[in-house]
């Protein structure tokens, strides 16, 4: 038998389909050329993206503060207990919080960031601020 490629050059197409050992390993070969540059690029993506996982550690670096609600003449605040040192005992106004946290004495633990809205009329706070994150500490 011939295992030489036949090809019609007018059509391009195969006159004689080859077989054999050497031609279904080069075959072979061939695919994994394709699937092997694809397989080690979905490994370095999965490497690249980091999975997000709730460790105690996040939790430690979230700000602390205790909810007051109508007083000094404001609708609510939260007055910061720990987190980080120039933050603590200052009063944040949270523009977003859902009314079921707008409870006083309410210990939050919470990420924030700094909000360029408006605070209350007449309400003397540190900051205003939106809320990232809320948990609440029993």
């Amino acid at each position: 038998m011939n295992n030489r490629i036949q090809i019609n050059f007018a059509t391009g197409c195969l006159i004689e389909r080859p077989s054999g050992l050497f031609f279904f390993i080069f075959e072979k070969i061939k695919i994994m050329r394709v699937y092997i540059p694809i397989l080690i690029g979905l490994i370095f993506l999965s490497c690249k993206t980091p999975c997000k996982m709730k460790t105690k550690s996040s939790i430690d670096n979230r700000t602390v503060g205790t909810i007051h609600v109508a007083e000094e003449n404001c609708p609510y605040y939260i007055l910061v207990n720990s987190g980080a040192e120039e933050l603590i005992n200052k009063k944040l106004y949270p523009v977003d919080l859902h009314d079921k946290y707008k409870k006083k004495g309410l210990k939050l633990a919470f990420v924030f960031t700094y909000s360029k809205a408006m605070s209350p009329e007449n309400c003397s706070i540190d900051g205003v601020i939106a809320l990232d994150s809320i948990q609440v500490i029993p």
